[in-house]
């Protein structure tokens, strides 16, 4: 992964309010690698995916669902989305997240 890349995990915000709380920098837990993310155009974000490499018994709380993934190059945000899923594999956990550009995907007409 390029150096000034990072991905961050925050935990939603509490009910009534708007700041997210336990910021977690994946580069600081393990290395990640891997990391792809996608637009679409309208929508915005979309997809995002990626290896965080950690021992596979070692769970974080920063993989949990629901949780918001930004990814930054430097110090400009470049994706954000929310975690759907982490998978645990021989060489660490897979993470998966989808950004406002999925949101229509969950649209169903009546």
């Amino acid at each position: 992964m390029t150096k000034n890349i990072s991905v961050v995990s925050y935990a939603p915000a509490p009910t009534g309010t708007t700041t997210m709380t336990d910021p977690r920098t994946f580069n600081h837990i393990g290395k990640v690698s891997g990391l792809k993310w996608s637009f679409n155009f309208p929508g915005g974000a979309y997809q995002c995916s990626g290896l965080l490499e950690i021992p596979p018994e070692q769970r974080e709380s920063c993989l949990d669902y629901g949780h918001i993934l930004r990814v930054f190059r430097g110090v400009t945000m470049v994706w954000q989305g929310s975690i759907d899923s982490a998978v645990q594999g021989p060489n660490g956990w897979q993470f998966s997240a989808h950004g406002l550009g999925a949101a229509g995907d969950d649209y169903t007409a009546d």
